[in-house]
């Protein structure tokens, strides 16, 4: 069976794993108290995001069609607003 053939939420499952452990990380560098705990938080965020980023675009070089499917289109646009933020978290420590 190709990744052709197996329906969106299979295929995007593993990455929405990563999605839900860069949110994680997101969420714990909000909720340190201290500056140093809540940067390497973000950090690991920041670097769980580019990550996702990243296998969102290796997904299409397999399966080229899911760049025009929406549901990826959302999840690209989620993960982007996310890193913008943490980003701007970052800059701001």
């Amino acid at each position: 069976m190709t990744n052709q053939s197996l329906p969106e939420k299979y295929i995007l499952e593993p990455i929405l794993v990563l999605f839900d452990q860069a949110m994680l990380s997101l969420y714990l560098s909000r909720q340190s108290q201290k500056d140093q705990e809540r940067l390497k938080q973000a950090q690991v965020a920041q670097k769980r995001f580019r990550n996702v980023l990243s296998e969102l675009e290796k997904l299409c070089v397999v399966v080229p069609e899911m760049e025009q499917d929406e549901i990826w289109k959302f999840w690209r646009e989620e993960t982007h607003r996310n890193l913008k933020l943490i980003e701007e978290d970052i800059s701001q420590l």
